[in-house]
């Protein structure tokens, strides 16, 4: 299998992954005894919930399109990505340092992981190979 169709494949895997976040409710997947309907409402307030509904979506609709651009190696997606993921570290951090705790399923770890994982292997091909090239 060449380069190009790997590169292609773990783009579709990251944009299935990070689209999962916004189709499932992976909290309905918890499995507990207890209710834990309280703990969910309360554990996880972010900085994104402080933006307006403006930037929101620009944020979003950038998350959205990184990948089609990646798949079709359009110049500056790469560039984009990039940005994207300094926002997103950058808000963790931000959320780290606040104390903030949230209740997660092992199918949304599972998701993150698939999506942090392919991210960092799409930058290495990206930048890293002769595949950089195409990007030009």
């Amino acid at each position: 299998m060449d380069l190009i169709k790997i590169f292609r494949i773990l783009v579709v895997i990251n944009f299935l992954a990070f689209m999962s976040h916004l189709v499932f409710d992976y909290n309905s997947l918890i499995a507990s005894s207890t209710d834990l309907s309280t703990a969910i409402e309360g554990s996880y307030v972010s900085v994104i919930d402080s933006w307006s509904f403006i930037v929101m979506i620009i944020f979003v609709i950038a998350a959205i399109i990184a990948a089609p651009l990646l798949f079709f190696f359009v110049k500056w997606s790469r560039e984009l990505l990039v940005g994207l993921l300094v926002v997103f570290s950058f808000i963790s951090l931000i959320d780290g340092s606040r104390g903030y705790y949230a209740l997660s399923s092992e199918f949304e770890v599972l998701a993150t992981a698939i999506e942090t994982l392919t991210h960092g292997a799409i930058l290495a091909i990206a930048y890293l190979t002769p595949l950089k090239d195409k990007f030009n």
